[in-house]
């Protein structure tokens, strides 16, 4: 159970990952366009990197295998990771350790227990980082002054940022009295 939940992350972070290239190369052709499409654009890989499944098509920017790594990696005889590319399959599929005959286990699925506990203790330590540091802004930026709607000035910031997913507020800062900020 463990093992296909990592394997299914690994799958969904490769893919994520073309798209990510894909991205930045679709921005470096949009650099004249308003801001607003390279937010759609990134909301493209959010929606790819949370979903778990994907839908396949002749007319897909992927041509690619939409699972490369199989579910059941760990335990067949010869392991391959088959992502439709050459280039990229000889070299991981030569890396691959191949069980012996007279082994009892599959030498990746010790590999890939040890990767899942690896992902799960990064990926809580980034979490925990995360409200902390929620908290700790929120907590600063109390006794913020309220301009206009969800518009706040505040002398705690050295740079203008937005804060909040349910309810984001603008932060501006000020400088002796001016809304001017330095870049630190």
């Amino acid at each position: 159970m463990l093992e296909e939940i990592f394997i299914e992350v690994l799958n969904m972070s490769y893919i994520g990952s073309i798209v990510i290239l894909s991205v930045l190369m679709a921005r470096l052709l949009l650099k004249k366009a308003p801001k607003r499409y390279t937010y759609l654009l990134w909301s493209v890989v959010l929606i790819r990197l949370l979903t778990p499944f994907s839908f396949d098509s002749v007319l897909s920017l992927l041509p690619v295998n939409s699972n490369p790594i199989p579910a059941d990696l760990s335990s067949t005889e010869a392991p391959q990771v088959i992502t439709g590319i050459a280039a990229i399959d000889v070299p991981i599929n030569n890396a691959l350790p191949t069980p012996e005959v007279v082994a009892s286990i599959n030498p990746l699925q010790p590999l890939i227990f040890i990767g899942f506990f690896i992902w799960i203790i990064g990926m809580s330590a980034l979490l925990i980082y995360g409200v902390i540091s929620y908290i700790r802004m929120k907590h600063r930026l109390n006794g913020t002054t309220i301009e206009k709607d969800n518009l706040f000035i505040s002398d705690k910031v050295v740079t203008p940022f937005v804060l909040g997913l349910i309810k984001p507020r603008i932060y501006l800062c000020v400088v002796n009295g001016k809304r001017d900020c330095r870049y630190l």
